[in-house]
């Protein structure tokens, strides 16, 4: 399923970036849920530093 998901992400990336012209793609995430962790970064989004986060989530983006 994760095979899946990783190409409707990028499908989804591909579009926000070459049709909406959209310069920057950020995730927030569950910190214990680590399939969704495993997509984002398969289809290149990097886990960013954000301390103003609660302790409980993580913060990825996708910068083109």
């Amino acid at each position: 399923m994760s095979c899946a998901l990783s190409e409707i992400s990028k499908s989804l990336i591909s579009y926000a970036i070459d049709v909406l012209k959209v310069n920057k793609i950020i995730a927030f995430v569950s910190i214990e849920n680590d399939a969704s962790k495993k997509v984002l970064k398969k289809v290149g989004m990097k886990e960013v530093c954000a301390p103003h986060l609660d302790k409980e989530s993580l913060y990825f983006e996708y910068i083109k």
